[in-house]
């Protein structure tokens, strides 16, 4: 299954870049960002040295949506979010966004993604086997492959 690269959408006429590899020292490329305000979504877990960067001004929203608003209105300077969230959220909502809006690469972490079934439910085993076999054929079949094209990953 796929998984999401997260990181930060920044405006585009905004130079801010990272200084430092985050992939190799992500605590360093961190506080080279303090002097920016960051959105984030409350309640939502990011990666745990964005988390824990107590000197980073962070503000809270209800959404990505909200936060994405924010960004494009120069209310904030960096959000964190998933890039392929934000893809779909800019292309379904606000097209004009993708003019203004850009990813800050390299992405922060691939956040990987998972399906699960309850063990209260009906047939939960059933539904799971039945899941993995479809899953197993789309992959190796190639749609899987043509799914992800499609839809840009």
């Amino acid at each position: 299954m796929p998984g999401g690269p997260v990181g930060f959408y920044k405006r585009r006429d905004r130079d801010i870049k990272f200084s430092s590899d985050p992939q190799k020292n992500l605590s360093k490329a961190l506080q080279d960002l303090k002097e920016y305000k960051f959105g984030v979504v409350r309640g939502y877990i990011n990666t745990k040295e964005f988390d824990d960067a107590d000197y980073l001004k962070k503000e809270e929203s209800i959404s990505d949506n909200v936060n994405l608003k924010r960004l494009y209105k120069d209310r904030v300077q960096l959000i964190f979010i998933d890039k392929y969230v934000a893809q779909y959220i800019i292309a379904t909502r606000y097209p004009w966004y993708s003019l203004e809006l850009e990813f800050m690469n390299p992405a922060l972490e691939i956040k990987e993604l998972y399906i699960v079934f309850s063990k209260k439910a009906e047939d939960y085993q059933k539904k799971l086997a039945l899941f993995n076999s479809g899953l197993k054929q789309i992959k190796e079949d190639g749609t899987m492959e043509e799914i992800m094209s499609k839809h840009g990953f």
